[in-house]
């Protein structure tokens, strides 16, 4: 009985987290110097909040990094554009994703 209800409440667990999964989106392949591009973001726990986009394009020992303020809609979606600056890589960092690299051609 407890086994089951253990299982039970766990599978519970385990929906409502795939349900408000995070998502990042960037134009996908290499990025062209001057190319407009689509960034998206989507987290239905974060319904009509903001977001920042971290982007960097990993020069050490000082990266140059921009921030990119997103605002969700009412279903956690939103997106901004972001022209791509004369960089060899960006590299994209948003709240609870993982890190997406872009080389710049």
């Amino acid at each position: 009985m407890i086994q089951r209800l253990t299982s039970g409440l766990l599978g519970v667990l385990l929906m409502g987290v795939a349900a408000t999964a995070q998502t990042l989106t960037v134009t996908p392949g290499p990025l062209s110097k001057g190319q407009s591009i689509q960034i998206k973001y989507e987290d239905p726990a974060n319904a009509g909040g903001t977001i920042t986009v971290l982007i960097d394009d990993g020069a050490l020992p000082a990266p140059g990094v921009v921030e990119v303020v997103i605002q969700l809609d009412s279903d956690g979606k939103g997106s901004a554009t972001w022209v791509v600056p004369d960089w060899v890589s960006a590299s994209f960092n948003a709240p609870k994703v993982k890190e997406q690299v872009r080389a710049i051609q």
